[in-house]
């Protein structure tokens, strides 16, 4: 998937997006898909940018977010929001804060996501 693989390479270069949702994963042709808005991303060797717990849309947040605004965004939270996003462009996730946990088993639970997303997504669930 073009959306994992884009992340994988963005956070080598040590990035976190912080504000992955459904209307930042752009399909610009059939095969061809890409990330974008990257104006509250930051560096991950910047600990005091990565403490800024309310950028990003809340329903697309990862949930360990939601419990404490002091924590700093890690590489696991772009992968639980990039799970959110896959659970809301397939239907099974309409917004509701309450509803992410379920949503995110729901991904877990398609056969067609590749396992190294389902390991990352598991990993940024256990949090």
């Amino acid at each position: 998937m073009q959306a994992t693989e884009a992340l994988s390479n963005m956070h080598a270069a040590g990035v976190i997006h912080r504000d992955i949702k459904p209307s930042n994963i752009l399909l610009l042709k059939a095969d061809h898909l890409i990330l974008n808005d990257f104006d509250v991303s930051c560096s991950m060797s910047n600990p005091e940018e990565r403490k800024e717990t309310h950028v990003g849309a809340p329903a697309f947040r990862a949930p360990r977010l939601d419990d404490d605004l002091k924590r700093q965004f890690q590489y696991q939270d772009d992968w639980a929001s990039l799970g959110l996003s896959f659970a809301d462009l397939l239907s099974l996730y309409n917004g509701n804060m309450s509803s992410k946990r379920p949503a995110l088993d729901n991904v877990l639970a398609l056969p067609y996501i590749p396992a190294q997303f389902k390991r990352r997504l598991q990993e940024a669930c256990r949090q």
